[in-house]
This record gives C-alpha cells, structure tokens and sequence, in this order.
C-alpha cells in the first residue's frame, strides 16, 4: 500500500511563484552560439585551394652566376582530410651574369599537416610542411642548381571572404582561392 505524502501548501504555492516568476522575467537570454567545424567550412567551399604568382628581380653577388630571374608559381593545395597535400609547379627563367639563359620547370608534391581553429571568432588554418627538395629540370643544359629547396614551415592562413589569407609569417603575402 502507498503511503500518503502530504506537503505543505505554502511551499508548493512559493515553489510554483518562483518558477512562474524566472521563465516569465522579461529577460531574453541569448541562445548558445553554435559553432561549425572549422574544417568542415573550409572544405565545404573549396576541398582544392590554388595561388598563382609571378616573382622577377635580379642578383647582385649570386654564388651560382644568376642575375635576374622571373618565375611563375602555381600552388596547389589539397585539403583531403587523410593526407592533404600541396602541389608546386614553377616555370622558372634565370638570366645568367655572362648572358646565358635557362627555361627551368620545378614541380613536386610537398605533404603537409593542416590544423583548424578559430581565434576571436575567425577560422584559422595552420599548413605545416618539412623541409624537401624539388627536382628542376631545364631546356638548356649546364644550370648549376638542379633543386629547389623547399624550407619547412608554418603559415597560418584567416578564412575571409571564402579565401584564404596568410597572416602568420606576417611577411608572407599569400592569398589561396577556392580551385574546384
């Protein structure tokens, strides 16, 4: 048999009023921000990013004889959640000290890490890469130099405007645009 469970009617009423009372206080509270994958987002606009660009300038005391250049880079850059990579292409002209020239191409795949985050509410992608080097092929023979070192490093890219824009190094003037 069930007992009988009495209560007092004063704390029913106050326990009732003071729950009335908080969830009809006027006071709007905002609801919890809710936040997408930062890496979901990336991918979601482009899985493949790219960067062209063109770099020209000369040499002065070029251990190897170069006295200008121009070379045009295509970066690629695969944003597979498995093993994302990042893919150079360069076109390369040296212009040599004694009047000699070389039509170079540099291509290779670097693998990277990619990290996602946010920072003040922007996502944030981290690209590290190791050191590696690229094999040069060129049109004329006797270039000096047949690699492209590639230096480790470490960019943070700001997702802006459906682009990535390297911020850190703070020298780095990198913009990556959606490529599929």
């Amino acid at each position: 048999m069930w007992g009988v469970f009495r209560v007092d009617p004063w704390l029913a009423a106050a326990v009732f009023a003071s729950s009335v009372i908080v969830s009809c206080s006027g006071e709007e509270r905002p609801a919890p921000r809710v936040y997408e994958d930062p890496g979901a987002k990336v991918r979601s606009v482009a899985r493949v990013w790219q960067e062209l660009s063109v770099d020209e300038g000369f040499f002065e005391r070029d251990p190897n004889g170069v006295a200008g250049y121009r070379i045009d880079t295509r970066v690629r850059l695969e944003l597979d959640e498995r093993a994302p990579r990042e893919t150079i292409a360069r076109e390369e002209l040296f212009k040599m000290r004694d009047g000699r020239e070389f039509h170079c191409k540099t291509n290779g795949v670097v693998p990277v890490r990619v990290r996602y985050g946010r920072e003040r509410e922007e996502i944030r992608m981290d690209l590290y890469n190791d050191a590696t080097r690229l094999t040069r092929v060129c049109r004329e023979p006797g270039f000096p130099v047949l690699y492209k070192e590639v230096p480790a490093a470490a960019v943070t890219f700001a997702f802006r405007a459906e682009r990535l824009v390297a911020i850190r190094p703070g020298e780095l003037r990198a913009v990556l645009l959606p490529a599929d």
